[in-house]
């Protein structure tokens, strides 16, 4: 942990890492205390249940996505350019150790969707398709030439080809996915 850091952030990203390393179900409360060094009462002054450290983490993920979206929209890329961005940046995310989408994770362990951690997953999944969907609309309107398909439809198809990407690298712990996903979206986007 980063000297100087105070005790909830060194809770909260021991458990970010745990719970996208093991998953959440798997972690203990016990071994963040431990690998956070943090006294239980320390842990419990800050987070009084695991559900509530892990609706922190998944916002703390939302919060990083917002800043990725934002700075994609910013950017001066071209439209086309700014869509297929979200293809590589998950590339670029792969590793060794890479879990896919820490959301997809949660979804998977987490059925019950009235629980706040799954109504947090949804929360974030509309929000990339509505990101997608404005990425999509700003590319149609630069076109010349109208898409094949309605924009809305269109940006479902590119959302669905970035989620699909995401979850067959880590089955296949390669990257082969991210390019063949962008190869079809793409040809979504004529």
């Amino acid at each position: 942990m980063a000297t100087g850091t105070s005790p909830r952030e060194r809770i909260l990203e021991t458990a970010s890492r745990l719970f996208y390393e093991q998953g959440y179900h798997l972690t203990g409360i016990n071994q963040i205390i431990e690998e956070a060094d943090v006294a239980k009462a320390t842990f419990y002054s800050h987070f009084s249940t695991k559900q509530e450290l892990g609706l922190a983490w998944l916002q703390r993920c939302r919060a990083d996505f917002a800043e990725f979206a934002k700075s994609i929209l910013n950017s001066q890329l071209p439209p086309l350019e700014k869509i297929l961005r979200f293809f590589e940046q998950d590339k670029e995310a792969f590793s060794e150790n890479y879990r896919g989408c820490p959301f997809l994770n949660v979804a998977s362990e987490i059925p019950v969707f009235d629980e706040p951690m799954r109504q947090e997953v949804l929360a974030h999944k509309q929000n990339v398709l509505e990101e997608i969907t404005r990425l999509v609309a700003r590319y149609a309107s630069s076109r010349v030439a109208p898409l094949k398909t309605p924009p809305e439809d269109t940006a479902k198809t590119i959302y669905l080809l970035s989620e699909a990407a995401i979850a067959q690298a880590q089955v296949f712990g390669g990257t082969w996915p991210f390019k063949a996903a962008r190869d079809a979206a793409l040809k979504a986007l004529e």
